[in-house]
């Protein structure tokens, strides 16, 4: 059983390992929510060769949905932010910062990844890790050291889902900070509103 991040849950916690499964562009795996700082840290610094760009992923707020008057709507929206050109200590800095936050609430996706390489490495919702990457052999040391095997069959908290058993996610606040202050708080440093996707 992983260690899930604090604002979220899920029917059968107990079905969910460890591990990771190679596809033919990237890696999934399900990972401890107290490892994910410190497998971003040596992905950065993996990348001090090239810029960096910051990514943020979270929930288009419902004032800017199209909802009616029960709060419903045809489909929901992710609104998404990048840091472009980061250099190594930047990117260390954002994550020592926000990590922890991030990595807790369960409403984002956040991560980082090279310009140069296009390599990326994000986590979002019930501890979904996702490298992108061609090269997933050069990433097999590093899920290693974590103790993250690999699998021929990842079962991720999404595969358990069902009609009958949901699982649910809800927004961290600390000091009346959230990932919604993200974007304002970090405008000056240069992150910019990129696209609004569909869910």
């Amino acid at each position: 059983m992983i260690e899930l991040k604090k604002c979220c849950s899920v029917p059968f916690p107990d079905r969910l390992s460890e591990q990771y499964e190679v596809h033919q562009t990237c890696i999934f795996a399900n990972v401890n929510v107290s490892k994910v700082t410190a497998m971003m840290e040596q992905f950065i610094k993996k990348h001090s060769d090239e810029p960096l760009f910051f990514i943020l992923e979270i929930p288009t707020s419902l004032d800017d949905e199209d909802v009616d008057s029960e709060n419903k709507a045809d489909s929901f929206h992710e609104d998404v932010y990048f840091i472009d050109g980061l250099n190594t200590n930047e990117a260390l800095q954002i994550l020592k910062d926000l990590g922890d936050l991030l990595s807790q609430d369960g409403m984002n996706t956040f991560g980082f990844g090279g310009h140069m390489s296009h390599e990326e490495i994000t986590f979002g919702r019930y501890n979904v890790m996702t490298i992108y990457t061609r090269d997933a052999d050069k990433y097999s040391p590093l899920l290693s050291d974590f103790g993250i095997e690999k699998t021929d069959n990842l079962i991720t908290a999404w595969d358990t889902f069902s009609k009958e058993n949901g699982g649910e996610t809800w927004r961290m606040d600390r000091d009346d900070f959230s990932i919604y202050d993200i974007p304002k708080m970090y405008k000056d440093k240069g992150m910019y509103f990129y696209e609004r996707r569909k869910k």
